[in-house]
């Protein structure tokens, strides 16, 4: 058995619960209390945060570059160890570490006026909505099988590139920098695009997180009437996302954004670029999508084709 590296306090234990997503970086669990959540079991490369315990590689869900069919399986958590029965996965809880997210504060004036750091991979061309190369191990299930020889290592993906446009068309109209606009901004992106957390709502969760630690007070306006549109578009989206959009309005965000907005406020350029490649890191198209919400939180918009 395995010991946990570190897990949020505020996962409520014990609970049970069925395993709803496993990729080689994660296992997603729904909880199966009378308030329904989610807890997400991941490697340190995907790092703290909100209903996260952080276990050490290998990973014992991956076996020989495949993830092991756990999709359906029960989950046990004590207050001392996590099982999936009738499977290789369990791990001690009781030396955990807590997680306490880095005390990174919002910025009183607005920040980073020109974030080239983004990444020119975000930034550049229609590579906002490629999806990531599956040989290489970036967020796809390892049981997706080796790629298409058709395929380039960056490919569109058609819901994907289907959000890029409702994005340029957003912008086009200056949603993004009008209070009024953000029930349309989030009638128009939440839900939109595939997986546990759509590329539209991976973009709300960066728009909200830049507005609030980037924005400054000029941009509390904004900030407060995307929340008011996002709480009441909650239900509107999927499970896992809408637990996710739950957590970012109370204010608990992944370390790693956390870890973004301290690189920024330093100015130390080569911490802003590791920063940001954790984020863009970060699943399939999520971390990429959540940069490009940042990006417009702060009025610069990857040219989309």
């Amino acid at each position: 058995m395995l010991e946990a590296l570190s897990m949020d306090p505020a996962i409520p234990l014990p609970f049970e619960g069925v395993v709803i997503a496993a990729y080689p970086s994660s296992l997603t669990v729904a909880v199966s209390q009378l308030t329904r959540d989610i807890v997400s079991v991941v490697t340190p490369d995907a790092g703290d945060g909100p209903h996260r315990i952080v276990v050490p590689l290998p990973v014992p869900w991956v076996d020989d570059g495949e993830v092991l069919p756990l999709v359906g399986s029960p989950v046990r958590c004590s207050r001392t160890r996590l099982d999936i029965p009738g499977s290789p996965v369990a791990f001690r809880l009781g030396s955990a570490s807590p997680w306490r997210p880095y005390p990174a504060e919002p910025s009183p004036t607005a920040c980073a006026p020109d974030p080239s750091w983004l990444l020119p991979e975000v930034l550049a061309g229609s590579a906002a909505g490629f999806r990531k190369d599956p040989a290489k191990g970036n967020g796809l299930l390892a049981s997706t099988g080796p790629r298409s020889d058709q395929r380039p290592p960056f490919s569109p993906d058609p819901a994907e590139s289907a959000v890029c446009t409702r994005i340029a068309e957003l912008a086009a109209q200056h949603a993004f920098d009008r209070g009024g606009a953000m029930p349309l901004v989030v009638r128009r992106l939440l839900g939109s695009g595939p997986g546990l957390t759509p590329a539209g709502d991976d973009f709300l969760v960066g728009f909200a997180f830049g507005l609030e630690y980037l924005g400054g007070r000029e941009a509390e306006p904004r900030l407060r009437a995307l929340r008011h549109a996002l709480a009441a578009g909650i239900p509107d989206t999927g499970f896992v996302s809408g637990r996710f959009l739950s957590h970012c309005l109370a204010g608990r965000h992944p370390q790693h954004l956390l870890d973004l907005a301290a690189a920024l406020a330093s100015g130390d350029a080569a911490r802003i670029a590791r920063s940001a490649a954790t984020v863009l890191a970060t699943g399939s198209t999520s971390g990429r999508f959540t940069l490009m919400g940042i990006a417009a939180s702060r009025g610069v918009m990857p040219c989309l084709s």
